[in-house]
């Protein structure tokens, strides 16, 4: 339900910062959540950091297409967007819950989700540096 006015305003985000500066806040926010699953102790606290999700899934989702569309060779557009919904969808998906999987036991439910947020914060690095000075900076 959360997700509903994020996606219905990601449009006009990804207008106002670019699908750069979306996706760099939207990786932001989501290692910061990850970071604070790692230190909360109560379920409460873990409801209020889950409200967090609406935005970061509407806002990577709609500047990564965005993002893959302006990087695609004309006509490719559309290729370029469904490799993307497949690497985040699919590939992403996979490989977070097989390292969380692997993780876990030997950390723990904190211990993982601490390792996870380290792992976006260097995957948001690594884009920061790329991205820096492509074609499609904004």
């Amino acid at each position: 339900m959360h997700r509903i006015p994020s996606l219905f305003f990601s449009g006009w985000l990804v207008k106002r910062l670019g699908p750069r500066g979306m996706l760099v806040m939207a990786l932001g926010v989501y290692a910061l959540r990850l970071l604070l699953y790692s230190i909360v102790s109560a379920p409460w606290q873990v409801l209020l950091i889950q409200l967090t999700h609406g935005l970061t899934f509407a806002a990577i989702w709609a500047a990564g297409v965005s993002y893959a569309g302006q990087l695609a060779p004309k006509g490719l557009e559309a290729t370029a967007q469904g490799l993307f919904n497949a690497t985040l969808m699919g590939f992403g998906s996979f490989s977070g819950a097989l390292i969380g999987g692997l993780l876990i036991d030997p950390l723990g439910g904190a211990g993982m989700y601490r390792v996870g947020g380290v792992i976006v914060l260097v995957g948001l690095g690594v884009f920061w540096l790329a991205s820096s000075s492509g074609p499609a900076q904004n």
